[in-house]
Formats: structure tokens, C-alpha cells, sequence
């Protein structure tokens, strides 16, 4: 079976076109990537940060806490002594 000259350019533009669709969808994929790996990114940094504030700071709201607990235990000390 032969084809026309009509049907050889036909398939040739159609050849052509379908590596120029594959090579904008290789594109689409690896952005989609690319993306996917910044977001993951993003997240990790997000909670690390958020977990290593935690613990960083975790010192000086125990010092608060003990603080500000031996002020109300102090309070409740002054109270107990005006209610004898």
C-alpha cells in the first residue's frame, strides 16, 4: 500500500506535532515536580521551625511558669494568713 504525497505530509505534521505535545507534557510533569517538592519543603520547614521554637523557648516558659506559680502560691499564703 502506498500513500499520497497529501498523506505523507499529513502524517508527517501529525509526527511533528505529537513530539511537540510530548515534549510540553515532559514540561507539565516536571514542573508538577518541582511544585510538589517545594511544597513538601515549605511544610517541613513550617513544623521544624515550629518544633524547634518549641523547644528553644520551652526553658524560659518553665522559668515563667514557676513564677508566676510561686506568685499565686505566694497570694494564697497572704490570704490564708489575713483569714486567721
Amino acid at each position: 500500500m502506498h500513500m499520497t504525497p497529501e498523506e505523507r505530509q499529513m502524517l508527517r505534521e501529525s509526527l511533528e506535532l505529537s513530539r511537540k505535545n510530548n515534549e510540553i507534557i515532559s514540561k507539565m510533569y516536571r514542573a508538577s515536580l518541582w511544585g510538589r517538592g517545594i511544597k513538601i519543603l515549605y511544610w517541613v520547614i513550617l513544623i521544624g521551625v515550629t518544633v524547634g521554637s518549641f523547644i528553644f523557648l520551652q526553658p524560659y516558659v518553665d522559668t515563667l511558669k514557676d513564677v508566676y506559680g510561686g506568685f499565686s502560691q505566694s497570694q494564697d499564703q497572704v490570704k490564708s494568713f489575713f483569714n486567721l
